[in-house]
């Protein structure tokens, strides 16, 4: 089973690790006793939608609706996400409503789908000088670095996955400050190609599959690994 996704830590992050993020743990621990093979790997957000849409791989990692409208989705999801608005620290700007974006210098991934509405829209119309789209395997990490350098004067992300790349870049985690939600917190999911017959076996194999994982207790001591608790209980 083919599965892509670009680099979210604690979700997913590298395939070689012994902690590749909770969301490949939870996806070997259903499919490999299953008897399949678990295909991961890491490449740009865009291209894993293109290809899921496409039918070239199976399914994306930690997407909703508004990334792609048409893959078949499980009932039980592989998480919650929530965005936040961040900014350097000694920046007073906090979001009040879309108004307040005005010629905001706005850090975001491209081909991400952040609240499924107002936001993305905003982000799909907004002049390329205020709405700056980051691309391939580091986008992340590029934002934060054009937001410290004054290049940007916000960006939008999650806020486990924030802390992560601040860590990585040793950035200490005060120097970027939240300010203001971007989304409420919703669920992700391990989104299914469409139109593939084996989606929907698949997809009936994940919801059984988690559902023993949370009741064995197994869900729980793969999150402890990542100090997270289940998104049943906390949201991010």
């Amino acid at each position: 089973i083919a599965i892509r996704a670009d680099f979210w830590m604690p979700y997913n992050g590298d395939p070689a690790s012994v902690k590749p993020g909770y969301c490949v743990e939870l996806i070997k621990a259903i499919f490999e006793p299953a008897g399949y093979t678990v295909d991961y790997q890491i490449q740009p957000w865009a291209r894993d939608i293109a290809e899921v849409k496409e039918g070239n791989i199976d399914a994306v990692i930690g997407a909703d609706s508004g990334d792609c409208p048409l893959c078949l989705f499980p009932k039980q999801a592989i998480g919650v996400n929530q965005n936040f608005y961040y900014v350097k620290k000694g920046n007073p700007w906090v979001f009040n409503g879309l108004k307040s974006l005005n010629l905001l210098r706005l850090g975001v991934i491209d081909s991400y789908s952040y609240d499924s509405g107002a936001l993305d829209a905003y982000i799909k119309t907004a002049d390329t000088q205020y709405v700056q789209k980051a691309a391939g395997d580091t986008a992340l990490e590029v934002n934060i670095q054009k937001l410290q350098a004054d290049r940007l004067d916000a960006i939008v992300e999650n806020n486990w996955v924030l802390k992560n790349a601040l860590k990585n870049l040793a950035i200490p985690e005060e120097a970027i400050v939240a300010a203001g939600k971007a989304s409420e917190p919703q669920e992700v999911f391990l989104a299914f190609a469409p139109g593939k017959e084996s989606s929907a076996k698949y997809t009936s194999l994940w919801d059984a599959g988690i559902q023993q994982l949370r009741a064995s207790g197994k869900l729980k001591s793969i999150l402890d690994k990542y100090h997270l608790a289940d998104w049943k209980i906390a949201a991010p």
